[in-house]
């Protein structure tokens, strides 16, 4: 069974660093009018928090462990 838009966004945001990325991401995958799955405020703010902390990784590197 297929997942689901913003089942796939919550996936992919660690792994993107803004909404435009993210945005590029799903469509690469064949998803479509994601902006009216992901225009809420809510989710907008989960997301973000996501690629925060996908950011933070990202900096830290493969190998450094977070404090």
């Amino acid at each position: 069974m297929p997942v689901g838009i913003v089942e796939r966004a919550f996936q992919l945001a660690p792994e993107c660093s803004s909404i435009n990325q993210l945005r590029k991401a799903l469509a690469r995958e064949g998803y479509s009018q994601f902006d009216a799955h992901l225009e809420g405020l809510g989710i907008q703010r989960e997301l973000r928090k996501l690629y925060n902390q996908g950011a933070g990784a990202r900096k830290r590197g493969p190998h450094k462990a977070k404090p």
